[in-house]
Parts: C-alpha cells; structure tokens; sequence
C-alpha cells in the first residue's frame, strides 16, 4: 500500500485485513498513563468526533501495559496490548489488525507522533489497511519558527499554524514576537496587532494542546528596530542615525533588557530555552561611551560578550536555558568564545543551498563550537531568506539548504542537540514583508520530514506525498511539484497555469495553491514590466517628443490594456486571499511594495503613448 504520510514513517509493513475506526469507541490508557499522553488521547478523540463525527471515550485500563501506550478498540473488549521494544527518544511502534488498534512508544514525545500519524491515516476515511508501523525521528529537536514582525497573523491563523506544524510533527516553535508581545515595560511600543495578555495566554495553551513548546525570541541587542524607531527610546541606540542596535554601554537600556526578559520568562513557564537573539550586531562600539573599549583588541568582542552574558546569567537564574543565533561569535577567538557558559544554546544558521550537498567547509565554526561545549541547533531558512521583496520562497535553495543540514547530523554524530527551520517575516521591522504565510508550506513540509526521516527519503518521493497527502491531487501530478520550483519568472507563466488548474482539483489545502498561483501571476507581471521596460526606455525621446513611430506606438498601445488588467486582478486577489488571514494595513503594504511600480511605471507610459 502506497501511503501519503508526511513525514515518512521509517517503516511499515502491511498486514490482512483492514481496521475500521468507526467500529470502535474507546481509547484505553494505562491507569498511570502521563498527563501529556492523557492530553493527547482527549485531543484525538476531539479530532475524531470533529472531523469524522465518532464519539471516542478515553478509559483507563488495566490492559494497557504501556505507560506511554493506548489500545483504540470497542468498550466492551479492551484487547491485547503489544508492548514495543524501540527504546529510541520519541519512538512509537503502530499495530492496526481486526478490531484492536494498538500504540505503544517509548516517551510522551513517541505517543505524541503516534496520533499524528493516526491523523494522517484518516485523510481518506475512517477505513485503513491492518498494518505494523516503526517510526521514530532522525532529529529530536525539531522546531519551526514564526516571525510576527510581517505580515502578522490572526489569532485563528496562528491556530491553524500551530495545529499544522504538530500535525507534520514538529515538536517546537521559535517565537519572535518583537512589538506583537504585551510587553508592560515598553507599553507604548505594541503593535496594533500585539497579543493581550488574554490572546497571549490562549495561544500558549493551543501550541501546549497540540504537543509544542514554544521557544519566545527576546531582542537582546541588535534588531531592535522595532524600539528605536520611535523617537522616545532613540537615545538608546548604539548610533541614533541607524536605529537597529541597541547600546550595551547604556544603563537605561540595560535595565529595560532586564525587564524585557523577566517578563518574557514570566510568560512561558513551560519553556526550557529562552531565544536571546544576539545577532547581527553591526554597529557595536560607535557610541561615544563604547568607542574607547571598541578600539581596544578584541574590544567589540568584549562588548558583546559582556552585554549577552549579561542577558545569558538572567535566563539561568530563572531556572531556563539560553539560546543565542552564532553569527557574531564567528570572528572571535576560541579563547573568548569559550567564555560564554557551555550549556548556552549556540544557533548556528547557514542559508544557501550549496546543491543540497554538505561539506566540512560549509560549517567552519563547527569544530570550535563543539570545542567549547555547547548545545548546538542547527539553521537552515524555509522561507524570508531570498530577496526580501518576493512573494514566494525559491523552494528548490530551500529544500536544498534542509538537504545540507541534514546531512551534516548525520554524518557528524551529536553535533547538533535539533534543528531550526527559519521563516523571516522581514529581514527588518523597517522593510517590506517577505514570503507571506501561506507560501511556507511546501518548504516547512519538506524540512519536517528531513528533520523526521534523515536522508531515508528521496525528494521525488516527498512531492508525491505532498502532493496526495497536502494537497489531495493525484501524487502523478508531478507538473505541480515542478511548478513550485518554477515561480522564478523564466517559469512563471507556465508555473501560474499548472497551479490554477492544481487549485480546482486540490482536495485540502487549497489556499497554498491559491496563493503561489498568485506568486507566480506576480512573477509573470514584472517580467513583462520589464520587458516593456526595454522597449520603452529605446524610445523614450521619441516618445516624449510625440515622434515616436507610428507601428511601435500602436504595438504598445495594444497590450496597455492587458497589462492593466492584470495589475487590478493581481491587486483584487491578494487583497481577497491575505484579508482572510492578516491585518488591513499590513496586507495593504505587501500590496503597494510588489506592485505600485508596476502601476507608476504603466500610468507614465500610458501618459507618454498618448503624446503620439
């Protein structure tokens, strides 16, 4: 049998026969069965009345000798339960045969990824065929990130977001919230969409519902536009004419980082790590006060460490564990990086896709941070880390860039402790949105079965999984999976056809297909922008003199009208799509910054064409 799951199981054997959830009503547990495992069971059994309208009790039982197992069977039999003996973190072992439905696991994190797949077995029905399943993951730290600072989601969306990404097993979201966190100390600096202490602590409870545990992003020193932008704290900046760093030398700043940490620790009880940001520092040692010390040898790296250290001493103290982004501990000695406590978290991120192959020069800091001792994760970027302008992520870099890291854990034994799937919203809180959500999808998929399988899957055999299980389209349909890769304007036409007929027979999921046909309506727009662009600037002073051509001018003329068309669909539609799910004003900039050049550039020719 030929199953779509997401992310593929290591391995399955099918058996005779065929089990029927709708002939069975009862999840039985083991009497001391876990809270996370009695959550899981009562979310299941949610699922299952929601999606497939059969009411499930959860019993506790004596037959269940597993305390991270269940049998799914009818009340009055309880059956025989087979205990695994896969003894790997978040391992479960799935027996469907007959009436009995049997799952046992060897952690909470192992049941978890039991249901999940038992989700995933149900797309087509409620009839799946007898079989033995042995799964576990590659990688146990497996995080997707969400970036609030564009394009920032609803609060019904943030919950589709985090169901969708348990559902594909991730078992981590890195939250960077930025001014959407309901910071008491900076009050005045809360976006319009900020979450209320109520909407925070909602959302919380889902991502912990569904199996996640958020990891929140604190801003610690640079990219904190987001503050310095308003002119009441610029005085805080390391240097005021750029306002993205903050100054590590200033009292005022560091009593509101110290703030800003209580209450983001405060926040998250349940989270073991605390994200401290750290990177891209640039402006360090140009005040007037950090410029002495700046000077000195290993002066900024000085700085640094001093302020993160800082920062790192506060997250221990409250009983969490710190993870900062690596890039400004690249350039310093081994000597000083050592400094930092060893049990810090050290983020290693590396965007490109190198053709998907690791080598040993990709990662150069790797040995050094070994050396020091640090719990290491892993970065590859799923969407945001193209142009900052796009609509759509190029997904073959991405998939390639998850290719590479995850070859590099499997051919470095315990280097990395998991691994971090990146989204940036905006490269900065003053540029225009990037990828929006809904175009994550096809490359957060993919860097959720690399994270879960390894290199035990190949990339054709995930598109006809993506393809059948997310979308719900035949999994021959491999034109779609190559259309996603050809949202670059050479391919863009043929890529906005493919997906607008994949969009009228996608059976789940449509609104990713919706929204990359949109993509690559957009590609296609600015290709033939700048086509004209051409044509136009060889006839620029004949145009503006009124002496242009007769034969050239009537040529022109005569796709004005299509090009306006297109620009208004293209206005009307992402309008129609991203108003379901973002805030009027931030859908109406990603609106103006991919398109008002387009509409400028038409409005000066159309003026220019009628001179002649």
């Amino acid at each position: 049998m030929s199953l779509s799951l997401l992310p593929q199981p290591k391995s399955v054997k099918t058996l005779v026969g065929t089990f029927d959830f709708k002939e069975v009503d009862t999840i039985f547990l083991a009497k001391k069965a876990s809270k996370k495992v009695k959550d899981a069971a009562q979310l299941l059994a949610a699922e299952m009345k929601l999606h497939h309208h059969i009411d499930y009790q959860v019993l506790p039982s004596a037959s269940v000798t597993d305390l991270h197992g269940c049998i799914i069977t009818h009340h009055t039999r309880e059956g025989i339960f087979v205990k695994t003996t896969l003894a790997k973190p978040q391992a479960y072992e799935l027996l469907a045969a007959g009436h009995t439905l049997t799952v046992s696991a060897a952690d909470d994190g192992g049941f978890w990824a039991a249901t999940r797949t038992i989700r995933q077995l149900l797309q087509e029905g409620t009839r799946i065929p007898a079989m033995k399943m042995q799964d576990w993951p590659a990688v146990a730290f497996r995080a997707i990130h969400l970036d609030l600072k564009g394009l920032t989601p609803n609060l019904a969306t943030l919950k589709e977001f985090l169901e969708r990404a348990a559902y594909y097993k991730f078992n981590a979201v890195l939250v960077e919230y930025e001014d959407r966190f309901p910071f008491e100390c900076l009050p005045d600096v809360r976006g319009p969409q900020a979450f209320t202490p109520e909407t925070l602590k909602e959302f919380l409870a889902f991502a912990e519902q569904h199996g996640l545990e958020v990891v929140p992003l604190v801003q610690t020193l640079g990219h904190w536009e987001f503050i310095l932008r308003h002119e009441k704290y610029r005085e805080l900046a390391e240097a005021p004419d750029v306002p993205q760093q903050v100054c590590p030398s200033n009292p005022k700043a560091q009593k509101l980082i110290k703030e800003m940490i209580r209450e983001i620790v405060a926040a998250h009880p349940h989270s073991e790590y605390i994200h401290l940001g750290a990177d891209e520092t640039w402006q360090l040692g140009q005040c007037h006060v950090c410029r002495a010390a700046g000077q000195k040898k290993n002066g900024k790296h000085e700085l640094f460490l001093d302020h993160v250290l800082k920062c790192v001493r506060q997250v221990k103290a409250a009983g969490k564990h710190a993870l900062i982004w690596d890039d400004m501990l690249r350039e310093m000695p081994p000597e000083l990086v050592k400094k930092v406590p060893k049990d810090t978290g050290v983020c290693y991120w590396k965007y490109n896709g190198h053709g998907g192959q690791y080598k040993a020069e990709l990662l150069p800091q790797l040995p050094m941070y070994r050396e020091a001792g640090f719990p290491i994760f892993g970065c590859s970027a799923i969407k945001g880390a193209g142009e900052f302008y796009t609509a759509a992520p190029g997904y073959r870099q991405r998939m390639d860039n998850v290719d590479w890291w995850v070859e590099a854990a499997e051919t470095q034994p315990n280097a990395f402790r998991g691994h971090i799937a990146t989204a940036w919203a905006r490269f900065n809180s003053n540029l225009t949105p990037c990828d929006p959500l809904p175009s994550i999808w096809p490359s957060a998929l993919y860097a959720a079965e690399r994270s879960w399988v390894g290199l035990g899957s190949s990339r054709e055999s995930f598109e006809r999984r993506l393809l059948a299980g997310f979308y719900g389209l035949r999994p021959e349909a491999v034109e779609v999976a190559q259309a996603h890769y050809g949202l670059s304007e050479q391919n863009a036409k043929v890529a906005a056809e493919v997906l607008g007929q994949a969009k009228r027979n996608a059976r789940r999921n449509r609104d990713v297909i919706e929204f990359l046909e949109l993509a690559a309506l957009l590609e296609v727009l600015n290709h033939e922008r700048k086509v004209f662009t051409e044509q136009a600037g060889a006839m620029l002073p004949a145009l503006e003199s009124g002496r242009a051509i007769a034969d050239l001018v009537s040529k022109l003329k005569g796709k004005m009208p299509g090009w306006s068309r297109q620009i208004e669909y293209l206005r009307k539609e992402f309008a129609r799509v991203l108003l379901k799910r973002f805030p009027k004003d931030e859908v109406e900039e990603f609106i103006q910054d991919r398109l008002l050049i387009s509409e400028r550039f038409y409005n000066h020719l159309s003026n220019l064409l009628k001179r002649n």
